[in-house]
């Protein structure tokens, strides 16, 4: 079995090694890959020597590069547990070369990002990169989640369980009407996330009792 691992994995690097050797000629091939199981895309499978072709195809073809971060998030989450929090290095390396390599899905890198920086308990960075995810500045480009359309909902709902938990229901508050703003609750909802609604209700509960606070007892 270990051995069949080896083979599948060495068949997908070669595979993307040839691909940036042809992109000078224009045959940049990245379909190889569609069927590779996300379990083979782990830490330590990848040669050192090819992850720099990963990252190089972006210039021509940021098709490649992104499979492989879909790849590593997918992983990453499999392994992630209330007992184990799996290393994300090297999918955070990949997320900040695309970041600038491919501005299209900047957004969506930068909410993977908070993702894991959430994960970690750096809440300061997750809140950096989640205002930075929605920040309506023209040069972060247009909102485009093609490439991972639950993303907004994900940020949002531990945006607004980062402030729900520090009790800073306010700022909580300012969230949830933005994502109601942003048609990603209520009826007007594009989709429906059960993690966002229950950070949404939280909120709305906890905002209802600090303007209506219960009368003190004699």
């Amino acid at each position: 079995m270990k051995l069949f691992v080896r083979n599948i994995c060495g068949l997908f690097w070669r595979s993307a090694a040839r691909a940036v050797s042809r992109r000078s000629s224009g045959l940049v091939a990245v379909g190889s890959i569609s069927g590779l199981p996300h379990s083979l895309v782990r830490r330590g499978s990848v040669p050192q020597r090819h992850r720099g072709a990963i990252i190089d195809l972006s210039f021509s073809n940021p098709d490649l590069p992104r499979r492989y971060t879909k790849y590593l998030l997918q992983h990453y989450r499999r392994l992630r547990s209330a007992f184990h929090l799996p290393n994300a290095d090297e999918v955070e390396l990949v997320l900040e070369q695309l970041i600038l390599l491919d501005p299209s899905f900047q957004r969506v890198y930068r909410m993977h990002m908070a993702e894991l920086a959430w994960y970690r308990g750096d809440d300061e960075r997750f809140l950096e990169l989640a205002e930075q995810s929605f920040d309506p500045d023209a040069e972060r480009g247009a909102a485009n989640y093609d490439f991972d359309e639950l993303a907004p909902y994900r940020t949002l709902a531990l945006w607004i369980e980062t402030y729900w938990r520090r009790r800073n229901i306010i700022e909580a508050w300012k969230v949830c009407r933005q994502a109601v703003a942003g048609n990603y609750l209520e009826e007007n909802a594009v989709k429906q996330q059960p993690a966002l609604n229950l950070a949404f209700r939280k909120t709305q509960r906890a905002m209802f009792l600090l303007q209506n606070p219960p009368p003190k007892s004699s």
